[in-house]
């Protein structure tokens, strides 16, 4: 699962708010509320984000590993 908790961080250091994002670069503010539900995200948003703020993908978003499945599909090859 992707997570934006690192946003949040982020966006609060550098005193940048979803309004202003959502203003100048023109991030939709359905975006923001996609990525406090931890939801899917567009590439574009997650580019737009990086352009503005100055900062790696890492910086926004984080992997977790979800918890293993009953069927135990982490052992089957891709």
């Amino acid at each position: 699962m992707i997570i934006y908790d690192r946003l949040w961080k982020t966006l609060a250091e550098r005193g940048v708010s979803c309004y202003k994002l959502t203003q100048v670069y023109g991030i939709s503010k359905s975006q923001f509320v996609r990525m406090k539900k931890n939801a899917v995200v567009k590439t574009t948003t997650v580019d737009l984000l990086c352009q503005a703020l100055g900062c790696r993908v890492e910086d926004i978003m984080e992997y977790i590993p979800d918890p293993p499945a009953d069927d135990d599909r982490e052992n089957k090859e891709i």
